[in-house]
């Protein structure tokens, strides 16, 4: 399938103006394509993930690649994008930042095992460069699981990752429990710090909005009862933490704001 990129231009809009078409390029893998993001650089390159699933009848995997067109509609790169470490369970998903910087994630296996002696799943984070390969890798392992609910990244390349994790609370025997979890990496992978919240039920922590400090608000929802979705009314729900992983003073002893 065809994927095809037009760019216009145009001055101030005015209604007697209209915009001018300077390029539209098309890529072709050979197979079935799709945009799944796509940003414009600082240099004023057009940066594209495109995956690509085989032709019908091919038993070759799906491709993710990072295909560059300059300015000027010259296409600099069609470079695949490294998923090994992603393997076959989970599709990784995709993020642009605001640098159009790419960013693969997903769950992957933990590299060590849980107090109940198996291993569940961590989260990788990985940006890449532009020929393909893997330029900084962010890994979260908590004790037993997590899930992911948003991943962010801020102006200085610092990367966040919230989701709801199964944490150890003791090992003899093996006792576990639900935590919102808030996790900051610097950009060369570093982790900072790990922000927790309890998991009632009741609040559900979900969209992340990093501000231009190093800290994070945190979006949900709240309800008054667990499991009554359509007979108890949600509130929306606003938490902030702060660059060093405090809660951010104004949002009260729980952390949430109506």
């Amino acid at each position: 399938m065809l994927l095809v990129i037009l760019l216009v231009t145009g001055s101030a809009p005015r209604a007697e103006d209209a915009p001018t078409k300077k390029w539209d390029k098309v890529f072709d893998s050979g197979g079935s394509d799709g945009l799944w993001a796509n940003g414009i650089d600082p240099a004023g390159n057009a940066v594209l993930v495109v995956v690509s699933d085989p032709p019908a009848g091919s038993s070759a995997a799906r491709t993710f690649r990072q295909v560059i067109w300059g300015p000027d509609g010259t296409q600099k790169s069609a470079a695949v994008l490294n998923t090994a470490e992603f393997g076959t369970v989970f599709t990784p998903s995709v993020l642009l930042d605001s640098r159009a910087a790419v960013y693969l994630y997903g769950r992957v296996p933990m590299t060590r095992a849980n107090c109940a002696g198996t291993k569940d799943r961590g989260v990788l984070i990985e940006r890449m460069a532009t020929d393909g390969s893997v330029a900084v890798r962010h890994r979260y392992e908590p004790a037993e699981n997590i899930s992911i609910s948003d991943v962010g990244v801020d102006k200085a390349g610092n990367v966040f990752l919230a989701g709801l994790a199964l944490y150890e609370t003791g090992t003899s025997p093996c006792r576990t429990e639900y935590r919102y979890a808030l996790v900051k990496f610097d950009a060369a992978g570093t982790r900072q710090w790990v922000f927790t919240e309890p998991w009632s039920g009741t609040v559900y922590l979900s969209s992340i909005v990093p501000d231009d400090a190093g800290g994070i608000f945190w979006l949900g929802t709240a309800r008054a009862c667990s499991g009554c979705y359509e007979t108890c009314p949600a509130d929306l729900r606003l938490l902030k933490v702060d660059a060093t992983g405090t809660r951010a003073s104004g949002f009260g002893s729980g952390g949430i704001k109506t």
